[in-house]
Parts: C-alpha cells; sequence; structure tokens
C-alpha cells in the first residue's frame, strides 16, 4: 500500500498516549502539568478543567493519580489549545470497564460539543464501532507457514 497524507497548514492536533511516563519524584500538579507550553497570560488550559470533573484533581501531584484520573488529565492537556483533530492512541489502556465506558462517554460529549474530529486507536472494536460515525479495521492475516 502507498499513497500520500496531505496536512493542512496550521492544523491543531490534541494527542493522548497510551502511557505517559513520569518520574514520580518531579513535583508536578495538574494545574502545572496543564499549564506547560503555554503563554503564561494564556488561561485556555483552565477551560479544559472541565474535562477533569473535578476541581480537587487541579491541586494534586500527577504521581499520586490513578489510571482513570490520568487520562483524564491527558485528555484535557489534548485539549488545551483546541484541537481541530484529536488523536487517542490506545487511551483507555489501564481502565477497569466502567473507567473505559465513563472515558468513552467523555469523547463522546467532546466531539459532540466541539466539532472536533476524532481519531482513536483501539483494540476495543466494538465500543469504537459503536460510538463512531466511520471506523477503519485493519485485520492482518496471520502468516502462513508451509512444512516441506
Amino acid at each position: 500500500m502507498s499513497g500520500k497524507v496531505l496536512i493542512r497548514p496550521n492544523l491543531r492536533i490534541g494527542y493522548v498516549p497510551q502511557v505517559l511516563n513520569i518520574d514520580r519524584s518531579l513535583p508536578l500538579t495538574v494545574e502545572r502539568f496543564l499549564s506547560l507550553e503555554n503563554n503564561p497570560n494564556n488561561k485556555d488550559y483552565i477551560s479544559a478543567q472541565q474535562v477533569l470533573d473535578s476541581d480537587d484533581l487541579l491541586f494534586k501531584q500527577i504521581s499520586t493519580l490513578s489510571s482513570g484520573q490520568l487520562q483524564r488529565v491527558l485528555l484535557a492537556r489534548a485539549l488545551v489549545n483546541k484541537p481541530e483533530v484529536l488523536l487517542l492512541d490506545e487511551a483507555t489502556r489501564g481502565l477497569d470497564q466502567p473507567g473505559s465506558a465513563a472515558f468513552y462517554r467523555k469523547i463522546e460529549e467532546i466531539r459532540n460539543t466541539t466539532g472536533c474530529a476524532i481519531l482513536m486507536i483501539s483494540h476495543d472494536l466494538h465500543v469504537v464501532m459503536s460510538a463512531s460515525n466511520l471506523s477503519l479495521i485493519h485485520i492482518s492475516e496471520p502468516t502462513r507457514r508451509y512444512a516441506i
């Protein structure tokens, strides 16, 4: 397969990784994490607080968060610059079923309120297909082995 990917100049992309490894000894609050890379006078990160579902979370240390809390923080960080495309790479990895369901509901809410395109990479095909406008599924064929 070959082709060419064209990306519009100045396209804003938000990214939520599978895992973010942060040194647990680093004294970094959620509020500070959300404000990184932004102009100190720019308070757009404040609007991302609504993704957190808790003002108390802002003042917690990143190193003390549960898996579900950390994923909400990563999602909030991805939304800080008001992306036009949100890329989620196995974003529910490590979450239990209720946590995953809540995360997917939050994604749907974001899509409905912002109009942001969502590109989700996941192994939870039943969930993705039920919550998607369009699903692209790649199934690789097993390697064939021949005995001689």
